[in-house]
């Protein structure tokens, strides 16, 4: 196992109060055979000076410098373009992980398994007067989800539910992401989810964990610190769109596939499309239930 070579692919932007925390969680895994990719975003603040520091002490660590503001997708897709390591990994450069995590989640994988999936922390910081005080909340899963799943399109809802979180509590393999030039879809809003609905489309198998290994910050005043926050309806029909593209340009889409597709892609960029819901009110979108329509039937021609 030590002569595999894992990717972790970290945006970077903003992030110099919190950088140090995350670099460090990735330097001092107990799997050291790791190359750091971390992409600068065009950072206003001192992170660059953060990575060039490290970088001289660390050979492991590359950076990537846009000269523009990009966009957290972006930065992700430039990892991905360089990135050589079998598996890939992903850490937001305001979180940290567990020190055993790239180890204990290696030694989970076969060769049916094409990704694993492991728990989080999330936990919400108070603003910077009272950043003394954090309020933690475990998210467990509270069932026995560490087992082989015969055939992505079996998986139950929960599970799934699970895996489509954050791309950052999932491995991938490198070599699936290559053969399908699988990317993050650029500037939308949760772009996490047109990734993992395309990799859990050419997936054999997956496993799931529940050990917590990934701390997740949630930052006030961040788009996730509003649990009722829901992307805008044109960047979730774009998602659906590229999605329905990506299993069409690839063939993916066959008989077996029809109700795995309906139940939970469908269902998971659907379900708030009847319904514009802002402020608690609703107003009915007969144009974007047409438009739901016309994607579902082009999805499933033959």
């Amino acid at each position: 196992m030590n002569n595999i070579l894992v990717s972790v692919i970290i945006p970077v932007y903003n992030v110099e109060k919190y950088l140090k925390e995350a670099i460090e969680s990735v330097i001092n895994q107990t799997f050291k055979n790791i190359e750091i990719i971390c992409v600068n975003d065009a950072s206003p603040d001192n992170c660059a000076q953060i990575l060039a520091d490290y970088a001289s002490k660390d050979a492991r660590i590359k950076i990537i410098t846009h000269n523009t503001n990009r966009g957290l997708s972006c930065a992700r897709n430039s990892g991905l373009d360089i990135a050589k390591g079998e598996y890939i990994y992903f850490l937001d450069s305001d979180d940290y992980y567990d020190t055993t995590l790239i180890e204990k989640t290696l030694k989970l994988f076969s060769d049916k398994i094409d990704i694993v999936t492991f728990n989080l922390k999330k936990f919400y910081e108070l603003d910077e007067r009272n950043c003394d005080i954090t309020y933690s909340s475990e998210r467990t899963c509270n069932r026995n989800y560490s087992r082989e799943q015969q055939g992505i399109h079996k998986v139950d809802n929960k599970i799934y539910e699970i895996i489509m979180e954050e791309s950052c509590r999932n491995v991938f393999k490198n070599s699936l992401i290559k053969k399908y030039n699988i990317r993050f879809a650029e500037n939308l809003i949760f772009e996490d989810t047109s990734f993992i609905f395309k990799y859990l489309a050419v997936c054999r198998n997956i496993f799931i964990d529940t050990e917590i290994l990934y701390n997740y910050r949630i930052r006030t005043n961040s788009i996730l610190d509003s649990i009722q926050y829901k992307p805008p309806v044109a960047h979730r029909l774009k998602n659906l769109t590229n999605y329905v593209e990506f299993l069409k340009l690839n063939k993916i889409l066959q008989k077996e596939s029809n109700d795995f597709f309906v139940s939970r892609i469908w269902g998971y960029y659907a379900a708030d499309m009847d319904l514009e819901s802002r402020g608690g009110g609703g107003i009915w979108q007969p144009a974007l239930h047409s438009k739901r329509n016309s994607l579902l039937a082009k999805a499933l021609q033959n």
